[in-house]
């Protein structure tokens, strides 16, 4: 998946490298990454505890709608990822062929592998029935949502601040 997501940014050349000592990734990186955890975290324990009726779902069924849940966010994180600072929807969101590529041989193989026999034993999945799909889903949707906003916010903050530098 992080083929899908690589590409050179937009202005790439122009600025100045970073110190041979830096750090490759900055604090703002690495903030991203907690928080996107956090609220992945978050939204799949409230999932978890709140919404799924553990007394009738199986222990299988109930792994199942999880590891559902956290492979749905990755891949919807996959689109807001190729850019840390800008929204996700922009002139380049359906440039990169390798993003739906790759999303589209991982999305069926996620559909299809709780159905397969052979793919349930080692991990100890079963198949979840058509209406438990939405919880993770919205769950995804959720996390997809929450990453645009607070993307849009950086964006137009940086925005604001290269207008008072004079900086285009």
């Amino acid at each position: 998946m992080w083929v899908a997501a690589v590409r050179v940014a937009r202005g790439h050349g122009r600025s100045r490298a970073r110190p041979p000592q830096g750090p490759l990734r900055g604090k703002y990186f690495l903030c991203g990454i907690v928080y996107v955890g956090l609220v992945m975290g978050g939204a799949c324990l409230v999932l978890s505890f709140k919404v799924l009726d553990l007394s009738v779902l199986s222990e299988s069924a109930y792994q199942t709608i999880m590891v559902q849940t956290l492979v749905l966010c990755e891949c919807l994180y996959l689109f807001n990822v190729r850019h840390i600072t800008e929204p996700a929807f922009n002139q380049q969101f359906f440039q990169n062929r390798v993003t739906f590529a790759v999303l589209g041989i991982l999305v069926p193989l996620q559909a299809f592998a709780p159905y397969v026999p052979f793919m349930n034993r080692s991990p100890g999945t079963a198949p979840p029935e058509a209406g438990q799909w939405i919880r993770p889903l919205l769950v995804a949707l959720f996390l997809f949502c929450v990453v645009v906003i607070v993307y849009c916010i950086t964006w137009a903050v940086l925005c604001k601040r290269a207008g008072r530098l004079g900086v285009v």
